[in-house]
């Protein structure tokens, strides 16, 4: 038996890896709650990484990095069906959600969707660490 990967295995639909968040007891009215983050595909990845940069240079645009946070969110906060919770719709109404609650969402969905967190550059000249928060 060869321990190498075949096409098909490679290929085989598999469930989406995921993570449950519970939400801390600072948040009242929300404390205990489960929020379930899951990794994106590697469709959605590309999608994330072009929606941070202005469509006509190719740049990262400001504007739009300034909504890398909840466009995190938008994308890989689910249902436990796996279905999103959130729509480019809901971007405006993300950005008013408490900055704590949405780096719990960035953090965890850099680690399912990266193999190492330093991938997501958001701006910066130096790359996020597994030891530091996205958010810090």
């Amino acid at each position: 038996m060869s321990s190498y990967i075949t096409r098909e295995e490679f290929l085989a639909p598999r469930p989406r890896r995921h993570t449950t968040l519970t939400i801390p007891d600072e948040f009242e009215e929300l404390a205990g709650k489960k929020l379930r983050v899951q990794a994106m595909s590697a469709k959605e990845r590309g999608d994330y990484e072009r929606s941070l940069n202005n469509p006509k240079t190719g740049e990262q645009d400001p504007k739009l990095l300034a909504q890398a946070r909840e466009r995190m969110a938008m994308l890989c906060v689910v249902d436990e069906a796996g279905n999103r919770l959130f729509t480019r719709g809901d971007i405006q109404a993300l950005n008013k959600a408490d900055s704590k609650l949405l780096c719990m969402i960035f953090d965890a969905a850099l680690k399912l969707s990266s193999g190492d967190e330093g991938d997501f550059e958001l701006g910066n000249s130096e790359p996020t660490t597994g030891e530091d928060s996205a958010c810090a």
